[in-house]
């Protein structure tokens, strides 16, 4: 599955505010190379637990570690995503296109709600309707 919206920003505030929303909705992430991509893990267990999960897998991510080895110790609600930001060809647009790399898709989709939600209340300092 794959969400994408369409942003009249510059891709660095963009960045800025997607990175906030992640924050605030208590995802895992991390920055890959400087061409806007971001690989993500979200789990509606709390932070900590997060952490720990995170450390006893000896991985930054947890979904970055395979099932069997994992022993499938992580709940369904868990997705791992993607983010990548791109720029239309005259500039003027920015897309934020997120891409589910494992998790239900309904968990994934839902969640991308909250995302979008979460990223235009940073952006525009109250949230649009959705």
């Amino acid at each position: 599955w794959q969400y994408c919206i369409r942003y009249e920003k510059e891709a660095l505030p963009l960045v800025t505010n997607i990175l906030e929303a992640l924050t605030e909705l208590e995802v895992s992430y991390t920055i890959k190379g400087t061409d806007y991509k971001i690989k993500c893990f979200y789990s509606p267990m709390s932070l900590s637990e997060a952490s720990t999960a995170v450390s006893e897998t000896n991985s930054e991510i947890p979904c970055l570690v395979s099932q069997k080895s994992r022993g499938e110790n992580y709940s369904k609600t868990e997705i791992c995503f993607k983010i990548q930001i791109f720029a239309s060809p005259d500039r003027k647009y920015h897309f934020v296109d997120i891409r589910r790399i494992s998790g239900h898709s309904l968990v994934f989709l839902s969640f991308c709600q909250k995302l979008i939600y979460t990223i235009s209340k940073h952006l525009y300092g109250k949230a649009k309707a959705l």
